[in-house]
């Protein structure tokens, strides 16, 4: 496995430390360290170790529900998709679509729809 960070030596053992080669350094580790870390982006989350384990793999939510065994309910899906105020119908196995009620001025009579 490649390491993350391969030392320089400097500052050699013994010597006086020097504020600037302390600093680059510094910016060498963590340059090393950065160019191991996958880019990412808005949606890239979750992370994973990729099948070698030599490296993170960004993923997206379905691919993580695949890796870790996760079924999603098709009817779940179908109400976060939904992006409506109102009353929601089911149209559909995993369907929904927003509704909208109308009444003339008298009013509607509502029952709890129990047979």
């Amino acid at each position: 496995m490649t390491e993350w960070y391969v030392p320089s030596g400097s500052p050699s053992t013994g010597s006086s430390a020097s504020s600037a080669v302390i600093r680059a350094e510094f910016d060498a580790i963590r340059d090393d360290i950065a160019n191991k870390l996958p880019s990412l982006s808005v949606g890239a989350l979750p992370l994973f170790v990729n099948a070698g384990c030599t490296a993170l793999e960004a993923t997206n939510i379905a691919t993580a529900q695949t890796r870790l065994g996760i079924v999603v309910s098709n009817e779940l899906n179908g109400l976060a998709n939904l992006n409506a105020v109102g009353l929601i119908a089911r149209t559909g196995n995993g369907a929904y679509a927003s509704r909208t009620l109308t009444g003339p001025a008298a009013g509607i009579a509502v029952s709890r729809g129990q047979k």
